[in-house]
């Protein structure tokens, strides 16, 4: 009888080390590089709007109709997509990182509701989500079907309970063939839940970690390729896809 509360107290005691545990793995995260914090340079040609839960990218030279919303990869600070964004607003489209909870998409997976609500003058919505990010935007792009116009799968695939097989906005699927964390063969599994019109875009020597400007993602591949030549390639093939759904 007077062991027991020494049980107690061991149970509670380990409770305590994996809530702590548990609370260290949520607070870390993949920082942005240098990079990406140059993407916030002053510019005379872009507006840029950072608050606590998006980081808008506005060209000014152009009121533009049409709205990008990003999904970042599971724990990278959304700060770490700011290049990749600056680049495809230069292009004339308002192009919106979206901050998740826990720096994780599967806990705001409709965040892009509070998007389009505030955005109220785009007309043409697209999305792109690296990663679990990417697998996210499938899911609120299957439940909206209504709303977005098109659907960019960076390094990313649905999940089985998202058939996105007929539908009839353009969808692209970027990968890279050295990526280590989303593998081909999880991509072509994962084929039939996408339309035959799907465009795969397989950037050759590209990895994981280059999907963003935040350093090398433990479990990645070594890319054969720079981290400027993969994202070029994977801010054309996205900008292509949206000019061509206009």
């Amino acid at each position: 009888m007077m062991k027991r509360p020494k049980v107690k107290y061991t149970i509670a005691a380990l409770l305590v080390f994996v809530l702590c545990a548990m609370l260290i793995f949520l607070a870390q995260k993949a920082e942005p590089m240098e990079e990406a914090y140059s993407a916030y340079a002053k510019d005379d040609n872009m507006l840029i709007i950072e608050d606590d839960d998006f980081i808008t990218f506005q060209p000014k030279i152009n009121d533009t109709n049409i709205g990008l919303i990003i999904y970042p990869g599971a724990k990278v600070d959304p700060k770490a997509y700011a290049p990749t964004a600056k680049a495809i607003a230069e292009q004339g489209i308002r192009t919106i990182i979206v901050k998740m909870p826990l720096n994780l998409a599967i806990m705001g997976a409709n965040k892009a509701d509070q998007v389009i609500e505030r955005d109220a003058g785009i007309e043409k919505w697209y999305i792109a989500g690296h990663s679990l990010g990417g697998v996210m935007a499938a899911r609120y792009t299957k439940n909206h079907l209504d709303v977005i116009n098109g659907l960019i799968l960076w390094a990313a695939y649905p999940e089985k309970s998202v058939d996105l097989s007929k539908a009839t906005i353009p969808i692209m699927s970027i990968y890279g063939t050295n990526d280590g964390l989303t593998l081909p063969g999880d991509i072509s599994d994962t084929q039939h839940l996408l339309p035959d019109t799907v465009q795969w875009v397989s950037i050759s020597g590209g990895n994981h970690s280059q999907f963003g400007w935040y350093g090398f993602q433990k479990g990645d591949n070594q890319a054969d390729i720079s981290r400027e030549e993969q994202q070029k390639e994977i801010v054309e093939a996205t900008i292509e896809l949206i000019k061509t759904g206009n």
